[in-house]
């Protein structure tokens, strides 16, 4: 008869392998998209009057990385894929032009930085005490 033990282990080795398919099956999607993104972007589009996020006390555009930051602070204290943030970003910051591809290396360089982090599916702000 297996120990205790023997059970969780495999079990943990089976859930290991189903999240690195799921992570695979993300990964793959993620690529899938940027490919749709990239064939949309080559289709000239009337450029909209205003492209220009501006932070919500006014002023500059702000950039991928600020929204971001913003985003996930005062939108999504929960957390929030990727998608939710471009849908935010076109919502709240009048930016329908950051393109699925662009968000990417931006979430992935605020990740390196220690600023946000992954929670399953979702990026969450990562909060410095």
């Amino acid at each position: 008869m297996e120990s205790t033990v023997d059970v969780l282990a495999a079990l943990k080795r089976k859930l290991s392998e189903e999240l690195d398919h799921a992570i695979a099956k993300v990964a793959a999607i993620e690529a899938e998209m940027a490919a749709v993104e990239a064939a949309l972007a080559a289709i000239p589009q009337i450029e909209s009057v205003e492209k220009a996020a501006t932070p919500p006390s006014g002023g500059r555009k702000m950039s991928v990385k600020a929204m971001v930051l913003d985003a996930l602070e005062r939108h999504f204290p929960q957390g929030a894929s990727a998608l939710d943030l471009l849908e935010c970003f076109a919502k709240e910051y009048g930016r329908d032009d950051v393109a699925r591809t662009s968000l990417s290396p931006q979430l992935t360089t605020l990740k390196n930085d220690g600023k946000i982090a992954r929670d399953g599916m979702a990026w969450i702000l990562v909060k410095h005490d």
